[in-house]
This record gives C-alpha cells, sequence and structure tokens, in this order.
C-alpha cells in the first residue's frame, strides 16, 4: 500500500521463514522519496522489539485496523494478563463446569486480543470466543433488535422537551451476566487452560449464533420486571410510565444503554438495574454513544460525529495516478473506494443530511467507479472532516401539542447509473414552530 502513518498496524508473511509478522508503525525512519522510502520505526508484536524495518521486504503486505481496536496476532506478558483476566470473569460468572472428556462433541474456541486507546492510553483486552459455526444451529433463533437512529433521536428530542439529561452506562461483559443455558454445549478450552476436560457451558457466552439474542431477552426480562415496557415499534425502546404518565425511557444497544427520565425512574429503574448487572461504565451530560456525541445545552441537547469525522481518512492517490482522470479504479481502490463511502453513508443517515445526496452518487457508481469519482470523494472526505456540524434538539414548549411535518422531493433518472432518487426529511414541531434542525454551532 503508499505512505504508512504513526499508530497504523501492519502484516506480512517473512519472505524466508514463511511466518506471519505484525506490529505498529511508529514513524517513518527514511525520506518518503529516498532508496529507503518503505523503512519505518516499528514495534513488533511478537517480542516487543522496537527499531527501524523495511516493509517492503514482506510478501503479502497489509494493513490491520478495525477503527480503534486492532488485532494483536502475538501474545506477550500484558496479553498473558488480559487472558487470565478474562477466564477469571468467566469462572466468576458461573459461566462453565469442567468435566471429564468422555468422547462429548465439543466446539473450538479462539482468542482476539485486541489494542484499545482509552483516556489517552493503550489497555489489552482478550476474549473468549467459541467457534460457534462449529454448532448445529437448524433450530436456533437468532434475531436480537438494536435501537434505530429514530428512536435515539426521539429520546434526544423527549429528554430535551422535560428537561431531563441524557445518559449512558455499559454492562461489563454483558453477555456472561446472561440467563442459563437451555441446551447442551461442551467447550475445548483454549491451549493455555487445557487440562484434558472440557467445558460445558451454563451460559451463552461470545461466539455463539444466538449470543446477542439470549443477552437481549435477559436485558427485557429485567426491564419487564420493573414494569419497563417495550414500545411496540422498536423493540429495543423500552418506556417507563406512572399513572398513564411517561416518566423515562431507556434504548438499547447490546451492552451499551441510552436513558433519560426523572428522579423516580433513575430510582426505580436504573439504580436497580444496576443491582442486576455488573456494569462497565457510565456518563451524563457529555459523552459518546455508539459512536454519536450527545451534549447538553442550556436551550437544547446536540448529537454530532466530529469525532468520528476526524477518524476519516482520504484514499491515497498519487500525483501520476491524479492525472488519469478517466482511468477505472484497481480492485483495491475500489475496496478502499467502497469502505470511505459506507463510512460517509453513516453520518449522512444519522447526523449529517447535508452530504446525503453526494454520498448517493458515489455509491451508484462503485461497480464502474474512476479516479474523477475518486477525487471527488477525497474532497467529500476533507469537507467533512473541516466542518463541524450538528443535529440540535431545542426545548420545545410542549411535548403534547408537537407535530410531525414531512418533507418529500424525488427525480426521475437522475444519478449517474440512470436511477432515480427520492429523499424525505421529517420535522418534530412545538407550536412556537422550534424543530429538529441542523445546526452550525461549534463543537468541542
Amino acid at each position: 500500500m503508499g505512505h504508512w502513518k504513526k499508530g497504523q498496524r501492519f502484516q506480512g508473511l517473512d519472505p524466508v521463514t514463511g511466518m506471519l509478522i505484525s506490529g505498529k508503525i511508529l514513524g517513518r525512519a527514511g525520506k518518503v522519496t529516498g532508496v529507503n522510502k518503505d523503512c519505518y520505526n516499528v514495534q513488533m508484536d511478537n517480542d516487543g522489539w522496537t527499531g527501524w524495518f523495511n516493509l517492503a521486504t514482506l510478501r503479502e503486505l497489509s494493513e490491520v485496523n478495525e477503527n480503534i481496536e486492532m488485532i494483536i496476532l502475538f501474545s506477550n506478558d500484558a496479553v498473558t494478563v488480559a487472558k487470565n483476566k478474562e477466564i477469571q470473569t468467566w469462572i466468576d460468572n458461573k459461566v462453565f463446569e469442567v468435566v471429564p472428556n468422555e468422547g462429548q462433541r465439543a466446539i473450538s474456541v479462539r482468542w482476539i486480543v485486541t489494542e484499545k486507546t482509552k483516556d489517552d492510553g493503550l489497555i489489552i483486552k482478550a476474549r473468549l470466543v467459541a467457534h460457534g459455526f462449529e454448532e448445529d444451529t437448524t433450530s436456533l433463533r437468532k434475531d436480537s433488535p438494536t435501537c434505530s437512529k429514530e428512536s435515539v433521536c426521539l429520546l434526544v428530542a423527549l429528554a430535551s422537551s422535560k428537561r431531563w439529561s441524557c445518559n449512558t452506562v455499559d454492562v461489563k461483559s454483558a453477555y456472561l451476566q446472561g440467563d442459563n443455558i437451555e441446551r447442551e454445549i461442551f467447550l475445548k478450552p483454549p491451549p493455555e487452560f487445557n487440562n484434558g476436560n472440557l467445558w460445558k457451558l451454563k451460559k451463552t457466552v461470545y461466539g455463539l449464533c444466538d449470543a446477542a439474542r439470549a443477552w437481549y431477552m435477559r436485558v427485557k426480562s429485567a426491564l419487564n420486571s420493573l414494569s419497563v415496557k417495550m414500545c411496540s415499534l422498536d423493540n429495543s425502546l423500552f418506556l417507563w410510565q406512572r399513572n398513564g404518565k411517561l416518566e423515562g425511557l431507556i434504548c438499547i444497544y447490546v451492552d451499551d444503554f441510552l436513558w433519560a427520565g426523572n428522579a423516580t425512574f433513575r430510582k426505580c429503574v436504573i439504580d436497580e438495574l444496576q443491582k442486576q448487572f455488573l456494569i462497565g461504565s457510565s456518563a451524563s451530560e457529555s459523552f459518546t454513544y455508539v459512536g454519536l456525541r450527545i451534549k447538553s445545552f442550556g436551550d437544547g441537547i446536540s448529537i454530532d460525529q466530529t469525532q468520528y469525522a476526524s477518524s476519516l481518512v482520504p484514499v491515497p492517490i498519487s500525483r501520476a495516478r491524479n492525472m488519469q482522470r478517466k482511468s477505472q479504479l484497481s480492485e483495491s481502490e475500489k475496496a478502499a473506494y467502497r469502505a470511505l463511502v459506507g463510512q460517509l453513508n453513516w453520518m449522512a443517515t444519522h447526523t449529517r443530511p447535508d452530504i446525503a445526496f453526494d454520498t448517493c452518487e458515489l455509491s451508484v457508481s462503485f461497480s464502474k467507479a474512476t479516479v474523477t469519482e475518486l477525487v471527488r470523494l477525497n474532497k467529500l472526505v476533507k469537507r467533512v472532516k473541516s466542518e463541524s456540524l450538528q443535529l440540535f434538539f431545542p426545548r420545545l414548549h410542549s411535548f403534547e401539542t408537537c407535530s410531525l411535518e414531512c418533507y418529500t422531493d424525488a427525480a426521475f433518472a437522475n444519478l449517474p447509473n440512470g436511477g432515480s432518487q427520492g429523499g424525505l426529511i421529517i420535522f418534530l414541531k412545538d407550536d412556537s414552530g422550534k424543530n429538529v434542525q441542523s445546526s452550525g454551532k461549534p463543537g468541542d
């Protein structure tokens, strides 16, 4: 690939031994255009060695990048500690019992070890995942709802109107805190903890095809026991009413909860939930929830994706390549193009409706995209990164008297591929004319 940047991770095969090598870029070791242009200062994953290394010597060189979390491919002391901590969590939550290996059909497992940026530092996390695909899942129900963007906006609008603060909590090792599993499953322990026995599962663990649903059903049961009712239009939005009056609501996105309500709701629902589940972290007023930064002001609440936008990286184009405007994109360029358009589309459908049409036009060019479209895509990325826009939810006068206003428009065969384009925008409006709006209010 092109130039590497500090913090990126790489992996490739040693040309002599064929072994997989991976590490992190610490900085450039040679000039960009010199004979050492592929030399970088790196830190290797396998032994922690730090020094300069010529990446051009590796075969099948590629980037290892999963947004904030990056897979670490080899073990070290910190990883060992993380693995021990994960197993202890399984033990504390009574996830399994050790049984003799008598030839039972058993599922294998694997480790997912990640390095995560948190509070300006790096932490190593290890998660033990079952190979759920080895199990016969024909008769298992696997669906698991997560809250829609419309539900998040509704919650924020209600919170702003009723002068409630928005809050978030996440559940630690959520799947391991679920109900006991009803079917019989045996696991082959990981090599570090394998003494010849098997683990008989008591809980639904990561990797099983119905793990997310089992956790959702556990949360739903807990909320129902507290008289919190599921919304009929979104199965991951729950409402708490008292004497026919709404006093709180909560959105569920796997193990991340977004909630708002009065003091009674906090005491009767949230505090009780925290007794039932082990909570990892919580935040109020200003925080990030599933990639959306939610912030409270005196006159309302805003949602933005400024931090996410700052992580977008334009697709590298050399000066020579930039001159080939009508040239079809290579397979690697197409992959980068698709990924970046997907990231922009996620922003367009959540907080940046102003880029919705541009993103749509770029997306319909996937199969026949040229350098011209790639240049346009990079310009759009630069624009998004340079603007600090947000959705702002003002404090409405009376939510009970609000109305919905919907505006639609369409054009026939106006897209590059001959397709037609339609769009709509829905406003929640009070009797004074206030509505949910796009805002240029500066973020921080």
